[in-house]
């Protein structure tokens, strides 16, 4: 699945590491409120189909992943520090080729981004959150 992949992908990066102080990258129904930066990615099977087109299409499918970058208000420049996550997030993932490939996706054709949200402030949960919505088609 395209979504572990990516997981994989920002968890094991260096610079995504420092940046948010730890591997804290999981999918969004893993939300944690006890640390101040984390990345959450969301896959909606809803929104996954597989392309029919032409010969040898078997396994392959497009779809958009969202990824949430969470910054708690508490933290020295919120806004510029998540800021530099999506700079790299956006490095990172605006990927062409089988780069991508895993135990989780056999062949990555393309990932790219689609859309990027204003920085919304959840004042009952002290967080400061971006999504940035990637399109993407993979052999699963």
């Amino acid at each position: 699945m395209i979504t572990q992949t990516i997981i994989n992908i920002l968890k094991q990066d260096s610079q995504i590491q420092s940046l948010l102080g730890g591997p804290y990258v999981s999918v969004t129904n893993l939300f944690n409120d006890t640390v101040d930066k984390q990345i959450n990615v969301s896959f909606d099977l809803g929104e996954t189909n597989p392309i029919t087109a032409g010969e040898d299409t078997a396994n392959i499918y497009e779809g958009t992943v969202t990824v949430y970058i969470l910054v708690k208000d508490s933290i020295q420049e919120p806004i510029k520090t998540i800021n530099n996550i999506a700079t790299r997030v956006l490095q990172l993932l605006d990927l062409k080729g089988t780069t991508l490939s895993d135990s989780y996706t056999t062949t990555v054709y393309w990932v790219r981004k689609a859309k990027t949200g204003d920085i919304k402030y959840y004042e009952n949960i002290g967080f400061y959150e971006l999504y940035i919505d990637f399109d993407w088609v993979a052999k699963i």
